[in-house]
């Protein structure tokens, strides 16, 4: 496991607290925590951060809107690899900025998907997906209609995507992406 970021206070008070790169990775075998490599830079306040294991590294996505009318968002991505210690920063994806959208690994791509705007009144339907290989980002089709809750899971060779808006009890749309990229995108249901 690996924590890394977020707010850092020396009295514990919100109001003192400024971004932190530091982070530290327990092994399981030892059950042990050691200091690791600090980020190459902070990640955006109330960002909801968002991570997911690739097998050889920890990939970070994290997003925040603006804040301030006339005003860009921001969008942090990285890539932690624990065998070498060492980070590295990724593309954004272009996407407006948000918080709390989900993340899930494919097998070899990362999914973002969905989130709120700054005030929590507004969500977002779509996404895109990262090569972290590359560094290529590739937009997703929008989903029909808007989602205030997504459950991402993987299934056999695809990444599912199940919806839910604010007005109903049941999923209102699903899709589906291929964990190999060559293949198509299923469309919204």
């Amino acid at each position: 496991m690996v924590v890394a970021g977020g707010l850092a206070s020396p009295d514990g008070l919100r109001e003192d607290a400024a971004p932190a790169t530091d982070g530290a990775a327990w092994n399981a075998s030892t059950n042990t925590w050691h200091a690791i490599a600090p980020m190459p830079t902070t990640l955006p306040d109330l960002g909801n951060p968002t991570a997911v294991w690739t097998g050889t590294e920890v990939l970070v996505w994290s997003s925040a809107p603006a804040f301030t009318p006339g005003t860009n968002g921001s969008e942090v991505v990285l890539a932690y690899n624990p065998l070498t210690n060492t980070w590295r920063k990724l593309p954004p994806s272009g996407l407006t900025s948000r918080q709390g959208a989900v993340a899930v690994w494919t097998g070899n791509q990362l999914v973002v998907w969905g989130g709120l705007n700054s005030d929590n009144t507004s969500a977002y339907a779509d996404g895109a997906r990262l090569d972290p290989v590359t560094g290529t980002w590739h937009r997703l089709p929008a989903a029909p209609s808007l989602i205030r809750t997504t459950l991402p899971a993987l299934a056999r060779d695809r990444c599912w995507l199940a919806m839910k808006d604010s007005t109903s009890f049941g999923v209102t749309s699903a899709g589906s992406l291929p964990t190999n990229p060559k293949k198509t995108f299923r469309s919204w249901a």
